[in-house]
């Protein structure tokens, strides 16, 4: 292991903690933007779950090439790991079918946003429609509070926009 993915599993971990991830169990679970900051933290934290409550199969969709931390995690997660372009939607047609399904992929850097903002918007929109049709029947995340009725809607597709935070995101 490298020091850096040995730091991210510690801070992915601290994160996680009590957090109720009882409804992934024999789930799948889909996470786009898998290699940036959001999404490796996001598999990272899957790696802490107790065993009792592991997905059955996690997919780990990336357009970049991943880094070398990277592969030590998800070697470590047991994620099968899908490469391409969200905004292909031959590729997006391709994915498989999920019981969850975590929308992080996008820009969060200015300069890579400006370079071509059309991809960015599709990303945030179109792309998180298309991934809708890629949720099983039944799919759904665990439950976010509602004010109006105090209990727990579920909700099918989690989008997390690039300048969230991971445990913020995570505790909805």
């Amino acid at each position: 292991m490298t020091k850096l993915s040995d730091i991210i599993l510690n801070d992915a971990k601290s994160s996680m903690e009590g957090i109720d991830f009882s409804r992934l169990k024999n789930k799948s679970v889909l996470i786009t933007g898998a290699s940036g900051l959001v999404g490796t933290y996001l598999l990272t934290g899957l790696a802490h779950i107790p065993q009792k409550s592991r997905p059955k199969q996690i997919y780990a969709i990336c357009q970049s090439k991943p880094e070398r931390h990277w592969k030590e995690i998800t070697g470590r997660v047991r994620a099968t790991v899908i490469r391409g372009d969200l905004c292909n939607d031959r590729f997006v047609g391709g994915l498989p079918k999920a019981d969850v399904i975590i929308h992080a992929s996008g820009y969060a850097q200015p300069g890579k946003f400006m370079m071509d903002p059309l991809k960015t918007i599709k990303l945030n929109t179109a792309v998180t429609l298309k991934l809708l049709g890629k949720l099983e029947s039944k799919g759904k995340f665990p439950p976010r509070r509602s004010k109006r009725t105090r209990s727990a809607q579920l909700i099918p597709i989690i989008h997390v926009p690039a300048t969230s935070r991971v445990s913020d995101a995570a505790r909805r």
